[in-house]
């Protein structure tokens, strides 16, 4: 039937099993128990990915619904109304990535990311490893790497090597994070805000090795 939205029975009209829910403006979904009550759920612009467990009593979501395990697509009932996954292929001919939840290796590369917007690292269990956020004048980074089983973005996601400089002087940004040696240069360097200013030295996997933070500005070198 092709459904967009609902609630349905696990076991009944829905399998177990990872699936994907997207939306251009709001994908949602939600594990529920035998009262109705969330036992776990995601939204976001975009897409988001969600494990269905097998004593899950039942499950919502509104937006396009695909299944993501072979299992999943073969057992589901048509009630849930599933579309097609995308094609590996498909995928990696599109160099920026929009808003959404994707599978590591499978639909995002490991490697550095150029972030406008908010990006999380998740693990299997999709508890975030790191996230960071660049909202209003710059451009973040984000390490894939191994150990990684998804990756959330809200905002656009691109590939080092297609945005290989971002100088942040130049472009007058005022938060983000930039590489040394390539957007900004070794030095001394005062960050100024009247409610607060920061800064960090970051190590290859974005590891802070020093930081400074305070009401006015700081000095970091």
């Amino acid at each position: 039937m092709g459904y967009t939205e609902g609630t349905y029975v696990v076991g009944v009209d829905i399998q177990p099993g990872r699936y994907r829910v997207s939306d251009p403006d709001y994908a949602y979904a939600a594990r529920l128990d035998r009262t109705l009550g969330i036992i776990d759920n995601a939204g976001n612009s975009g897409s988001v990915i969600i494990e269905v467990a097998p004593s899950d009593f039942a499950f919502t979501y509104r937006g396009a619904i695909t299944p993501l395990d072979e299992s999943a697509s073969s057992s589901s009932s048509s009630a849930a109304g599933t579309s097609s996954q995308p094609a590996k292929s498909d995928v990696a001919e599109s160099t920026a990535l929009g808003s959404g939840t994707y599978l590591v290796a499978d639909e995002i590369d490991y490697g550095v990311y150029r972030v406008a917007g908010y990006w999380a690292r998740l693990d299997s269990d999709f508890s975030i490893i790191d996230n960071d956020g660049v909202y209003e004048n710059g451009i973040g980074l984000m390490v894939v790497q191994q150990g990684d089983t998804y990756i959330e973005i809200s905002g656009e996601a691109t590939p080092l090597e297609d945005l290989p400089v971002a100088p942040p002087l130049t472009l007058g940004f005022t938060e983000g994070t930039y590489l040394v040696g390539v957007d900004i240069e070794p030095g001394r360097y005062r960050i100024s805000d009247p409610d607060y200013a920061y800064a960090a030295r970051l190590d290859r996997t974005l590891g802070i090795i020093d930081n400074a933070g305070n009401s006015g500005s700081v000095i970091s070198r």
